[in-house]
């Protein structure tokens, strides 16, 4: 494991560690599309962001999709931006950023949840994601969720730019049960 929380203090804030362990590094705006795109976002869908940067993907779902959407940041400066961003792009009565910590983030109204996340991180989301509703999606960009199978998974890009997306649709099946359709994304 890559990060042994042991080595961490207790003085240290969950904020403090959250944001060691997530730093904001902006999606590609290819990945933005292709993964709105294979969310298939309809009417009524609440989209959630966890871990929303600079809000890049809850802006382009609301303003292209007409969907509401919440970010998830830890990071009070990225919320600032975002929430800017949003009422710029004319989208504000649609999206909500929210300042807190996406592992404590209750997800029951989401019908789509966005993770650009480490393996490590989605592990600790697998009880808050058992909680969403029947069909629902949940898509991941990099990184699968480690014992959970995805319903399919795409690839994009080419050589060193190629991209995964995982989507999973619950109820989530685990990994020991096959029949995962991988695609390439034209």
């Amino acid at each position: 494991m890559w990060f042994n929380p042991s080595h961490i203090t207790k003085n240290v804030s969950q904020k403090t560690l959250l944001a060691r362990l997530v730093p904001f590094r902006g999606m590609p705006l290819l990945a933005v599309d292709s993964l709105l795109e294979l969310a298939e976002l309809r009417e009524g869908d609440v989209l959630y962001d966890l871990g929303s940067g600079d809000g890049r993907v809850i802006i382009t779902a609301a303003k292209r999709y007409g969907v509401r959407v919440v970010g998830i940041e830890i990071d009070d400066a990225l919320v600032t931006a975002s929430q800017q961003a949003a009422k710029q792009q004319g989208v504000d009565h649609l999206v909500t950023v929210r300042e807190e910590d996406f592992l404590q983030t209750d997800l029951s109204e989401a019908t789509v949840v966005i993770l650009y996340l480490l393996p490590e991180l989605h592990a600790q989301l697998i009880p808050q994601l058992g909680k969403l509703p029947p069909n629902a999606r949940v898509l991941t960009l990099s990184f699968e969720i480690p014992g959970l199978q995805p319903s399919a998974v795409w690839s994009f890009g080419g050589g060193a730019n190629m991209r995964l997306i995982s989507r999973y649709d619950a109820p989530f099946r685990t990994s020991h049960t096959s029949g995962v359709a991988r695609k390439k994304k034209s």
